[in-house]
Parts: structure tokens; sequence; C-alpha cells
């Protein structure tokens, strides 16, 4: 299972990279202060606070961390969280959150959240893309921070470090998911 934890998350900060280095040219137009990543919440955490009161605060939520309910038992570099609603007839749940983080030198370096709500009702993609747009300052002609009825996505990489630092975020209104990622070394 650690493996597997661990598997992921270099799988997700594979990821990152590829989509920082592939971000177009005119990405330019949406870059931040590492201040504004490094504060936007996933789930209550940020990339701001301890590894420590990040692991509390999720558990402290209703989250579940894969057998492990006391930080001190957390040993891997990564951990997965999990909070489901109730179960359908069909035995999956209504909805379910995931939550990756990772840790480094004592710091956390990785904030992620894979979430389905299959039984949400008025789910507004509009308020989920502006709330990324009103953190970070973004102006709403801005094409790397945009929506349609097929979805939308948003990424925002920083000004000093352009290559270690991204806030992506994605959501399919088709399946009611989203995912957001954030990364910092």
């Amino acid at each position: 299972m650690k493996r597997v934890i661990h598997r992921n998350l270099s799988t997700l900060v594979t990821v990152l990279t590829v989509l920082c280095t592939a971000l177009p040219s005119y990405a330019e137009e949406i870059i931040r202060d590492r201040s504004l990543i490094m504060t936007m919440p996933i789930e209550g955490v940020t990339l701001s606070m301890t590894p420590k009161h990040a692991f509390e605060h999720l558990v402290a939520s209703g989250f579940s961390a894969e057998n492990i309910d006391r930080f001190e038992d957390w040993t891997t570099p990564g951990i997965s969280f999990r909070k489901e609603g109730a179960m359908k007839p069909s035995g999956y749940p209504k909805w379910y959150i995931e939550i990756a983080l990772g840790r480094e030198d004592g710091r956390l370096i990785h904030v992620s959240e894979t979430s389905q709500k299959l039984d949400r009702t008025n789910y507004d993609l509009a308020t989920e893309i502006n709330h990324v747009r009103s953190h970070f300052g973004i102006a709403e002609d801005e094409p790397e921070c945009s929506y349609s009825e097929r979805g939308g996505i948003c990424s925002v990489i920083d000004t000093k470090n352009a290559n270690n630092v991204v806030y992506a975020f994605q959501v399919k209104p088709t399946t009611k998911s989203t995912q957001l990622i954030i990364n910092s070394k």
C-alpha cells in the first residue's frame, strides 16, 4: 500500500511537471505571486501548513487515511485521504473526495483533490472557476482560466519558480468531477 501511494504521488508530481512545461507562452499573463499559490485552500489545507497540521485538519474534517489515525504513524513521503457519502443501492458512494498530501524536509509540498459528486444538484461550474479567479485575481478574458458547458480549467504558475510551483484546476460537469493540484518544491 505504501509503495502504491508513493508511486501515485510520484505520478502526480510528473504530471505537474509536464503541465508546467506544456503551458503555452500566453500563460505568462496569469503568472502569480508564490504566496497566492501557497494559500490556495483545498478542503481547508494549504501548502503554508505544516504536514502535521494538514494531517490533523483532514482527520478532524472526517477524512480517513489508509488505516492511519495519528500523524506519528505517517512514515511515507505521500499519503491519501478519503471521505465519501452514503452508499447507493449499487454499492457505490453518492459522492467522494480524495486528498493526497506530499511532504519533504518537514514541509508540505503537495496537496491535491479529486472529487466526484454524482448526486450533486445545482452543480455550478461558473462558481467553481470564479472561486479560483477570485483568489488569484485572474481576469475573465484570460485564456488559461476558462470554462464552457463541457468543462473548465485554470492553471497558475509562480513568477520565480515556474517549473516547481503550480496550481491546476479542472472541472468536468458531465461526471460532476473536480481535480485540483497544488505543488511546490
